[in-house]
């Protein structure tokens, strides 16, 4: 069994390089919100679907102070074919080696994997993957039975939350896309930390949210 982090806990630090061979140092990203998103191989088109929704919901994290690192069991050339055609705005690594899964202590588990793809919701998130264009593709040697995780690192280094997914599906719920709405409303507890004047212009937290509601609307529409 895998040492997992927990809520509280100081992440660890690494340096690495994206799939473009550019240096990435994880004490740079101190002052901001970084989600660290382990995926599995970089041909797996649900972890595609994943980037996809990412890339669509990344300038809004952007503005609310939040930075986003994802992870590959996958090697760079790989990560060229596959991923990276979606020209991520958010760096893409290949960890083909593990070594930053098991420094965050991401499981493998042939039977996750297997009751998943035995899930009939898995089947209508697959078919929601291919009509985005992203067909199921095996991957020669990759790790099949890698369980995906998703880390939230505050502005100080701390680990937020810790996301050690079990399915893809749980009670019928997209657990990939719970996580995502729920890193909305993190994000609005950053604006509010951020306005801490307005709030003690208003006194009012509500109102603030409110305010925060509002804006980011305002960007969508």
């Amino acid at each position: 069994m895998t040492h997992q982090l927990q809520q509280g806990m100081i992440a660890p630090t690494f340096q690495t390089v994206d799939h473009n061979g550019n240096s990435i140092s994880f004490e740079n990203f101190r002052g901001r919100r970084v989600l660290l998103a382990f995926m599995r191989f970089s041909a797996c088109a649900l972890c595609n679907l994943r980037v996809h929704h990412f890339i669509n919901r990344y300038p809004d994290w952007q503005c609310q102070g939040m930075d986003v690192i994802a992870f590959f069991e996958s090697p760079e050339a790989n990560m060229r074919t596959y991923v990276g055609t979606q020209n991520a705005p958010f760096p893409l690594v290949a960890d083909p080696k593990a070594h930053l899964y098991d420094l965050f202590g991401v499981e493998t588990s042939e039977e996750k994997v297997r009751m998943t793809m035995a899930d009939e919701h898995t089947k209508m998130f697959a078919y929601e993957a291919a009509a985005a264009g992203f067909a199921l593709t095996p991957e020669e040697g990759s790790n099949f039975n890698r369980i995906p995780a998703d880390f939230l690192i505050d502005e100080n280094g701390i680990v937020r939350f810790a996301h050690y997914r079990q399915l893809h599906y749980v009670n019928g719920q997209n657990s990939s896309n719970t996580w995502l709405n729920n890193l909305w409303f993190l994000c609005a507890e950053g604006w509010l930390t951020r306005n801490i004047s307005l709030k003690q212009q208003t006194g009012s937290r509500s109102e603030i949210r409110c305010r925060f509601v509002i804006e980011v609307k305002g960007r969508l529409a």
